[in-house]
């Protein structure tokens, strides 16, 4: 249902012309080229992302992998659940002090089967396999949330959305 809504939204922009001028505005002060700044405020008016503060988008920072993690939490509408997942430590380097403590937490907590989420668990009458978080940690207990994310688990990622 996300797809059609995603692809109705997206045929409708294509179809269904800017107001003079509108397309190089941007919601944000640092963006200046035209599509950037339309696929920027998409994403902020779908509550994907909020801008790196005081009214800026950083275009060309690197995108870390606690940025991602904690995209892909508002993208699947989980965001009223961040705060749940704030006090627990599941990575060793994600510590109470971290901004994306909730979302990292959430998303190694969301457990994806069949192109849905789940909580993993189920009866003992009705008992359902863990399936795959929608993101998981380096091996060691460790997420690495300041790192740079790669093409590659960007991609495994949304591939799990």
């Amino acid at each position: 249902m996300i797809h059609a809504l995603l692809a109705a939204a997206l045929a409708a922009g294509l179809v269904i012309p800017l107001p003079a001028g509108a397309a190089g505005a941007s919601s944000f002060q640092d963006v200046s080229d035209p599509a950037t700044a339309v696929n920027a405020d998409i994403l902020r008016l779908m509550g994907v992302v909020s801008g790196a503060g005081g009214n800026t988008f950083r275009p060309n920072d690197k995108l870390t992998r606690a940025q991602f993690c904690t995209m892909a939490v508002n993208f699947m509408g989980l965001g009223d659940q961040v705060v749940l997942h704030s006090t627990r430590t599941i990575f060793t380097d994600v510590p109470s002090s971290h901004w994306a403590r909730g979302y990292v937490n959430l998303a190694a907590s969301t457990m994806l089967e069949d192109g849905g989420s789940s909580s993993g668990t189920g009866s003992d009458s009705d008992p359902k396999p863990a399936g795959t978080p929608l993101i998981s940690g380096i091996g060691d207990g460790r997420f690495l949330p300041d790192s740079q994310l790669t093409y590659a688990q960007a991609v495994t990622i949304l591939i799990r959305v």
